[in-house]
């Protein structure tokens, strides 16, 4: 050969205009093959299809499977389904003109009755102590309904998921790292999820650095996966053709890109998340719609920006801080490739010299909707739209002179291409997105009794019982209940927090508006029960099911319920892990409150900050 590039043999300055045929001959010497080979699944029910892959060296030409079941193979990569329960040792020998090899996993298939069981519990820890040392053997030994609670450690696996499974650390992300085992193309994740219905929470993911994901997510849906951080990964979350999944209150950073969705991703929430300091965009969705992009932060883009909507449309993108810190013209959010009826309001465009890059429409850059809001201690029911950050002459100037928060004059965006109808926030904000009181963000209270609670973290000051100070309670005062202390009368100076529930009497119908602390980066909160019953709020701004939303306390709480102000009775009780009228999977609603009996004492995580 003329040259050779360390993979690739090259003709390069031979002539080959008389050359027939090339043989090319290892100068390697001929060696006897050595047996290797992966199987997937290696759990599951009856009948239990796997698919098994010759992995061995040093070019074998014939292949021997002995499947442990009375069945055999000769193909290199057979796939053989077992029709029987029972626990299945697998044999492979390979053989080429050199010798033979045998590679033999003990106990490798588990194939288990069909039908129903009741939900078992597994532990990993990589010392030993528990019933598994390796996420994935853990994972391989559940089955649909049962859960994997993974301990304090460092443990390197590419886990994949294929059953409706919780999957969740002991004690969260920053005392449970996954680094990515195998890192060699785009389909290497360090967790891959195929089933619908699974839940992933708590981890630390990293390292996926050749096209893969920290969390790859492929045509499942009904998933929830929480609490992640995944940095140091090509793409932090990255969802395939998987509609109707939630992401809450994860961390993506210094990844390619933060949360991406493909291929008809759509019904998705990303709610709470922080996705910064990425090299491209923190979110991007593609052919991706009616996706909920809620009370986010996203700084630091180098290179893309913060959110790109390309042929995606229906979406919501409302309460998050888009902020590119890039001089060199990254963009807060682009919308191309016919994006059309995405609606944009109550966001903070900050920083960058292209707030916005418009290349299809129509959207809505302003609610669609009138919505209760307060600025300056006054309450207001209007349109609203984004603040605009005055970058280099490119953000709003207008005025306020009616003193309500909304700017007088309308803010034309710039259209990238001339083909493009311009369009225009109408009702630009004077301040940022945290001084206002949007849609939402209003506890309604009916006549009578109600149980409530506050959805995130209160502005300080704005923080205490004298919030309801204008409710007529006709001399009753408010209540809180702690497990340990019992109840507690309320003053106007009691401090009011998340996941904390509160009664107050309201005579007439009312509503009462919150002013929400304006720090997108704030820690979560979280809250100690104790055994019994504990009075708990419910964290967020969209209803999630009680199941996700007590994912944390997951195997300490037995049952929940909630009231009905309205009615003023008792709502239909959720019972954990039950399906129907009390089913788990049912949701829960913002602003409410919720009494929950704890079998054991846990630790409640918000969902949101």
């Amino acid at each position: 050969w003329y040259y050779y590039s360390g993979i690739y043999p090259s003709a390069s300055g031979v002539s080959v205009q008389n050359i027939k045929t090339i043989t090319i001959y290892s100068n390697e010497t001929p060696r006897t093959p050595i047996a290797d080979f992966t199987a997937e699944p290696v759990a599951g029910e009856a009948p239990l299809t796997v698919q098994f892959n010759d992995t061995s060296a040093n070019v074998p030409t014939e292949w021997d499977w002995d499947f442990g079941d009375g069945m055999a193979s000769a193909e290199q990569n057979p796939k053989h389904t077992y029709q029987n329960d029972g626990v299945y040792t697998v044999m492979l020998t390979v053989s080429n003109d050199q010798g033979s090899d045998t590679c033999t996993r003990e106990n490798l298939i588990a194939v288990e009755v069909a039908g129903p069981h009741e939900p078992q519990t597994y532990v990993v820890d990589a010392d030993g102590s528990a019933d598994f040392t390796t996420i994935q053997a853990a994972v391989d030994a559940a089955r649909a309904g049962d859960s994997v609670i993974v301990r304090d450690g460092t443990y390197q696996d590419n886990v994949v998921i294929g059953k409706s499974i919780v999957v969740r650390s002991e004690n969260g992300p920053e005392k449970t790292i996954i680094r990515v085992a195998r890192t060699e193309s785009k389909d290497d994740h360090v967790i891959s999820v195929t089933a619908d219905g699974a839940v992933v929470s708590g981890f630390t993911l990293r390292d996926a650095e050749t096209g893969g994901a920290g969390l790859g997510v492929f045509d499942a849906t009904g998933c929830t996966f929480a609490d992640l951080v995944c940095t140091n990964n090509s793409h932090g979350i990255s969802l395939h053709a998987a509609p109707g999944n939630e992401i809450l209150n994860c961390s993506c950073n210094n990844c390619y890109r933060g949360v991406d969705l493909y291929e008809g991703s759509d019904d998705t929430l990303v709610t709470g998340c922080n996705l910064s300091y990425n090299a491209d965009y923190g979110i991007w969705a593609e052919s991706s719609g009616r996706n909920q992009f809620i009370w986010n932060t996203l700084v630091g883009a180098e290179g893309g920006g913060a959110i790109n909507l390309r042929a995606s449309c229906d979406n919501l993108i409302a309460y998050n801080v888009l902020d590119c810190c890039n001089p060199q013209g990254a963009h807060c959010l682009v919308v191309e490739w016919g994006s059309e009826n995405n609606t944009v309001y109550m966001n903070d465009f900050l920083s960058s010299v292209l707030l916005v890059t418009v290349d299809a429409g129509p959207n809505a850059w302003n609610s669609t909707e009138p919505v209760s809001y307060v600025y300056e201690n006054r309450t207001y029911s209007g349109y609203v739209g984004n603040y605009w950050e005055n970058v280099g002459g490119r953000g709003y100037t207008g005025e306020d002179a009616d003193g309500d928060g909304i700017g007088d004059t309308i803010y034309s965006l710039p259209v990238h291409s001339p083909e493009f109808s311009p369009q225009y926030d109408r009702y630009p904000l004077a301040e940022r997105f945290g001084n206002y009181v949007g849609e939402g963000n209003v506890i309604p209270l009916s006549q009578g009794w109600n149980f409530i609670s506050v959805p995130r973290t209160l502005a300080s000051g704005l923080d205490t019982a004298a919030v309801f100070s204008g409710v007529s309670m006709v001399g009753r005062p408010m209540y809180s209940y702690d497990a340990v202390a019992g109840w507690k009368t309320l003053r106007a100076d009691d401090p009011l927090s998340p996941l904390m529930a509160y009664w107050v009497y309201s005579e007439t119908p009312c509503t009462v508006p919150l002013t929400f602390d304006p720090d997108p980066v704030s820690t979560p909160p979280e809250r100690t029960l104790a055994q019994g019953w504990n009075a708990v709020g419910f964290t967020g701004f969209s209803p999630t099911s009680a199941r996700n939303a007590f994912l944390s306390i997951v195997d300490e709480w037995s049952c929940a319920i909630g009231f009905g102000a309205g009615e003023q009775r008792y709502e239909v009780s959720f019972i954990n892990g039950a399906q129907g009228a009390h089913g788990d999977g049912r949701d829960l609603e913002p602003m409410q409150g919720y009494w929950v009996f704890m079998r054991s004492a846990g630790r409640l995580c918000a969902i949101s900050g």
